[in-house]
């Protein structure tokens, strides 16, 4: 399994019927996936415009978090 951490995904790359083989990375590096892509991230609870977008109900509320 290869890992990267702090890695900006542009794309998910696809064949032909849709089924995700890979990942396009910033730099047009691409990981192609013999099994499966894992996506994890951090979230948007700090991202005023995606949480309009994406949780308005959510858009007013105080957020009480640690920095990271």
């Amino acid at each position: 399994m290869e890992y990267r951490a702090n890695a900006a995904a542009k794309a998910l790359l696809t064949d032909s019927s849709g089924k995700v083989i890979g990942v396009m990375l910033a730099g047009d590096k691409e990981i192609m996936a013999s099994k499966a892509v894992i996506i994890a991230s951090g979230g948007f609870a700090k991202n005023p415009k995606m949480l309009e977008e994406y949780a308005p109900q959510y858009a007013e509320a105080v957020l009480v978090a640690g920095a990271g």
